[in-house]
């Protein structure tokens, strides 16, 4: 729908396959390499490192940091304990995620997200997925296997490069993360 009216940038997904501009239409890891080696290349002429130019973008952008936890549970009982899980999570979502209050919740299966008890369309393909949004710009989305007995949370956590260095600000959201899952993991739905 959108072929000759925008332009594609690039793209990549949980498995760190990546796609870069409009020529190759599937991941590519030639592609990737090469704009690796062209940001490599234009780096050194600033007299950095990757890793110094990644500091650079993390002040700016902020330090994000993202996990997939994946539960499995075992055949059609486990398959019909995920349709509930994920009922009672889109029904009875939590106040709280991480010692952060809950701020949005976005539902791909109904169509709509909830920010700030403001209710409004979207407009994405139906999947049964949901997200919720904190109020300290944690995400946490979750959604069942198409395949397996299996439910699948996807955290991503920010902080600011100014509340330490990276390996300190990795730990900090390390463990940031646990207590996300921890908080996940408490909540029964019978």
């Amino acid at each position: 729908k959108k072929e000759g009216k925008e332009r594609f940038i690039g793209g990549g997904e949980e498995s760190y396959g990546y796609l870069i501009g409009e020529e190759v239409r599937d991941k590519d890891a030639v592609a990737s390499s090469v704009l690796l080696a062209e940001i490599t290349a234009w780096a050194k002429t600033e007299k950095l490192s990757i890793f110094d130019l990644l500091i650079r973008i993390y002040q700016e952008m902020g330090f994000y940091y993202e996990e997939l936890q994946t539960v499995t549970k075992k055949g059609l009982k486990g398959k019909k304990e995920i349709e509930r899980m994920m009922n009672g999570f889109r029904t009875k979502p939590p106040k709280k995620l991480g010692d952060s209050k809950i701020i949005g919740l976005i539902d791909y299966y109904t169509g709509y997200k909830l920010i700030k008890n403001k209710k409004e369309a979207i407009n994405f393909p139906k999947s049964n997925a949901l997200q919720y949004l904190t109020e300290d710009n944690s995400k946490v989305s979750i959604r069942p296997s198409g395949t397996e007995a299996k439910i699948k949370f996807y955290y991503s956590v920010k902080m600011n490069m100014n509340e330490g260095d990276y390996f300190e600000l990795e730990e900090k959201c390390k463990n940031k993360i646990r207590k996300l899952h921890s908080d996940l993991n408490k909540i029964n739905f019978g």
